[in-house]
């Protein structure tokens, strides 16, 4: 299918072929028409077509993570990371219009061949097919046609600041910036029987805002003027700023024309500098409006579709776009007069030539797809197909999921192994199409069964989020693939009993290497440590400290059906770190928390491995400015420290011997090496397939000794 994309770091714009979507938990529409939002989406285009100081100046937010990066990951891996960043290809468009063409099985909203307006950054694209979570996907009355449904997101953010405004009939109200979203704002203020002023500096839009209903539509050298004739000295009860500007003007108009005790709410993208004096005098209300209402940017509602109660929140984002798709239907707001401009998906660069030029006569623009209900998952990419130098057979590879931690870590090592990557599959196509064209892959898909049903891939790297784990693991080995998973390896005791039972039955001889991606095993700090403990008799003590710092509440991470949660997520990595410096298998687990609820946050860990007993503190309270890992390991007369994997200091008589490495190394290059060669037949499968079970064994104990507040024995 066709996708509008840019590329951050040259600004440059393109229509690429790239897989559709894959169908999760919602709905794939075959987009009819989308609009672009003139204000924000040329906003991003200059900006990224800035210098890169530019972008900092821009961004400061960005530029503090990165700073923050800087100093918790050390430079390589934070320029990695920015480079990623800059090249990564960012989809364009949020409002839309289209015919459903697949459902999820768990969704009864809506059924294939029904129009819907879709809404949402990353989902209402512009491209040819889109998958829209529930609450974002809205049906278009009969009567509505898809070029008017396409504006439904920009009016819900237009009835959105209208709301905020809480304006009463015949109250006069102010609009700064007649643009898209003003043009919206004037009719729907006009429609709530209000009186309307509006102010651009473009006469033209000034004249068709008094052809949709405003009373008064002027330039900003005569606003005050005409403002104070109208309301008699009095000033108008409401101003709602549309603008778009890096200035904030706006603002400073909006309190020289209220009256005292108004109100003025702020949609517009601008600069928000409130002077004092003027709204300190009148004591004005500064309101900001976000978006398009009540659900914007909760992950809860917008991705996993839970609404709010109707009689608690009467307006949700959902609950505006049907309202707003009702007055299109009504006729109470006319959007035909505000497009100016019509474009193919095929032309799509020729729409933001003319967003371009700031001078340009354009208001409403709108791109028109063919609306065809079939299209390939899969994209060859034969021109870019890597090539075998000297006709010598490399390994084939597939990788299924590639966020943000494949693509800067994985990714990277797995170029260095000298291993072919055929294809890449995600959920989003144009991620694949990304990755894969770094990749020099043989095609992109969005449909992971084209990875496993393709005879030349022999290898699998599964890098998806955890909830697909175990199922991709237990399907790549009935399709007789050797598998990488990233860790964990699953989320459940039932998933592990399936995992082990179809890897068991494997015929004899034939059994794929399976590997889960417990990295810091293979770490040559580690090994080191390893090696230097091997010559100690008895059990060990081992104490772990890890500073891992908070999530945002809405991490995925967190969410238990989706991430497992902190513990089943990452502890795991550090229980079968204990495992492989005790050297064997966990035999019983103590864990608590710093209180009710936080089993997924702060833990304390104790594991009994034999004689060997483990602590682990895994502490999300702590300052960042720590470094994250910290191991201690004690045995007879011996003491090994490793500090965040950038050193080791192995201490026996009195006499201490240090390693340093110029970076963190936690064994990531190292353990796909491992694993590749593995699967070549030159080693036995890097972590024997028992210990994988009984580390994710003990870290569902742990989860499990905090529930029940007793010791769990692992079987």
């Amino acid at each position: 299918m066709k996708q509008v994309i840019q590329n951050y770091r040259s600004g440059k714009l393109e229509v690429k072929e790239v897989p559709p979507p894959a169908l999760r938990d919602g709905v794939l529409v075959a987009n009819r028409c989308s609009a672009i939002s003139a204000g924000t989406e040329r906003a991003s285009l200059e900006v990224s077509r800035k210098s890169l100081l530019g972008k900092a100046q821009a961004r400061p937010d960005l530029v503090r993570k990165v700073m923050e990066m800087l100093r918790r990951d050390g430079l390589q891996k934070t320029l990695r990371f920015v480079r990623e960043r800059l090249d990564s290809p960012a989809p364009l468009g949020y409002s839309s219009a289209g015919e459903v063409i697949a459902v999820a099985g768990d969704i009864s909203d809506f059924r294939p061949g029904e129009r819907v307006a879709c809404a949402g950054v990353g989902y209402a694209n512009h491209a040819e097919v889109v998958f829209i979570p529930k609450n974002l996907c809205v049906r278009i009355p009969d009567q509505v046609s898809f070029e008017e449904a396409a504006f439904t997101t920009l009016g819900a953010i237009a009835l959105q600041g209208v709301r905020r405004a809480e304006v009463s009939v015949g109250e006069n109200v102010a609009v700064i910036g007649l643009g898209l979203i003003g043009q919206i704002v004037v009719q729907l203020l006009r429609s709530a029987g209000c009186r309307v002023l509006g102010v651009d500096p473009n006469g033209s839009r000034c004249q068709l805002a008094r052809d949709l209903g405003a009373d008064s539509a002027t330039e900003p050298e005569s606003f005050s003027q005409v403002v104070g004739d109208f309301t008699k000295g009095k000033g108008v009860d409401a101003v709602i700023i549309t603008a778009s500007t890096e200035e904030s003007a706006p603002v400073r108009l909006a309190g020289e024309i209220s009256r005292d005790r108004g109100r003025v709410v702020v949609v517009g993208d601008v600069q928000v500098d409130v002077p004092r004096d003027i709204y300190y005098a009148k004591e004005l209300e500064l309101r900001l409006s976000r978006s398009y209402g009540p659900g914007r940017y909760d992950r809860s509602y917008e991705e996993k579709g839970v609404d709010y109660p109707y009689g608690y929140v009467r307006w949700t984002e959902k609950r505006n776009m049907e309202a707003f798709l009702e007055l299109l239907f009504l006729g109470k707001v006319r959007v035909e007069p505000l497009i100016t401009h019509r474009f193919d998906i095929s032309d799509a660069e020729k729409a933001y030539e003319l967003l371009s030029n700031k001078s340009g006569s354009y208001l409403g623009v709108i791109i028109q797809y063919p609306g065809s209900s079939v299209y390939e998952q899969k994209v060859e990419l034969r021109e870019e197909r890597a090539s075998i130098p000297g006709g010598k057979e490399r390994l084939g590879v597939g990788i299924i999921g590639a966020g943000a931690f494949a693509q800067g870590v994985l990714v990277p090592h797995i170029v260095e192994t000298g291993v072919i990557v055929r294809g890449v599959a995600t959920a989003r196509g144009l991620t694949a199409r990304k990755v894969a064209n770094r990749l020099k892959c043989a095609y992109a898909t969005s449909n992971y069964r084209d990875i496993l049903e393709d005879e030349r891939i022999k290898a699998v790297i599964v890098a998806t989020r955890h909830d697909l784990h175990a199922s991709l693991v237990v399907q790549s080995l009935k399709a007789g693939k050797h598998i990488f998973v990233e860790k964990p390896l699953c989320l459940g005791e039932d998933e592990l009993k399936e995992i082990v039972e179809v890897y068991n039955s494997s015929p004899s001889g034939m059994t794929p290497v399976l590997m889960v991606g417990f990295n810091r095993r293979f770490s040559p700090l580690i090994r080191e440590l390893k090696q230097f403990f091997q010559e100690v008799p008895g059990p060990l003590s081992i104490i772990y400290r890890i500073n891992a710092g908070p999530l945002p509440p809405d991490h995925w991470l967190r969410d238990t059906r989706e991430g497992g949660g902190r513990i089943l997520g990452e502890v795991c990595h550090f229980v079968d770190l204990a495992q492989y410096i005790a050297g064997c298998k966990p035999e019983r687990v103590y864990a608590e928390t710093l209180g009710e609820g936080s089993e997924d946050e702060t833990v304390t860990a104790s594991i009994r491995f034999g004689g060997t007993v483990a602590s682990i503190s895994y502490l999300t309270q702590g300052d960042p400015s720590l470094p994250k890992e910290y191991l201690e390991v004690y045995g007879k007369d011996s003491i090994g420290i490793i500090r965040d994997f950038k050193a080791v200091e192995l201490i026996r008589g009195r006499k201490t011997r240090r390693i340093k490495k110029r970076r963190v190394e936690k064994g990531y290059r190292e353990e796909l090496e491992a694993f590749f060669a593995a699967v070549r037949g030159v080693v036995p499968p890097p972590i024997p397939f028992e210990e994988m079970v009984s580390s994710t064994k003990a870290t569902m104990a742990i989860r499990e000794s905090i529930s029940t507040g007793y010791p769990v024995k692992i079987s």
